[in-house]
């Protein structure tokens, strides 16, 4: 049985429609929680206008400690200076996650800094975004 035109057309349809339904379906992202610590557990909350500089700091120190990463979902957080102690980590949400500095000497600091610290892929706001900088 040979493959003619109207059955490849008719094939092509059928696989073409499952794929198409599947494409519009969104895919649904990995809970915060599975990356490390979710902030908003600890307090810490996005967007509102409060600053975050106490909570922030409070939940760094917290999750350092065990040396798990601190998560900060989508939104902005307004912060002063944060320090960094050993075995701190923050991740964020590429694109979404905003550090708005409010002022102070620095926006973070690493009170010790290895050779595998660094930041990359945030977005900080000081009137415009700051370029990445390796520490030490």
């Amino acid at each position: 049985m040979g493959i003619d035109r109207r059955r490849l057309i008719a094939l092509s349809a059928l696989t073409g429609a499952t794929s198409i339904t599947a494409l519009a379906t969104p895919a649904m992202g990995a809970p915060l929680s599975t990356l490390g610590v979710d902030a908003t557990q600890l307090g810490v909350r996005a967007g509102g206008g409060a600053d975050q500089t106490r909570m922030l700091q409070s939940a760094i120190d917290q999750t350092a400690v065990s040396r798990v990463p601190l998560v900060l979902g989508p939104g902005e957080y307004r912060l002063g200076e944060i320090k960094l102690p050993t075995g701190a980590q923050l991740v964020g949400v590429r694109g979404a996650t905003r550090l708005v500095f409010t002022g102070g000497a620095a926006p973070i600091s690493a009170m010790s800094c290895g050779p595998s610290w660094n930041r990359s892929g945030s977005a900080m706001k000081a009137g415009r975004r700051s370029r990445d900088r390796h520490c030490c």
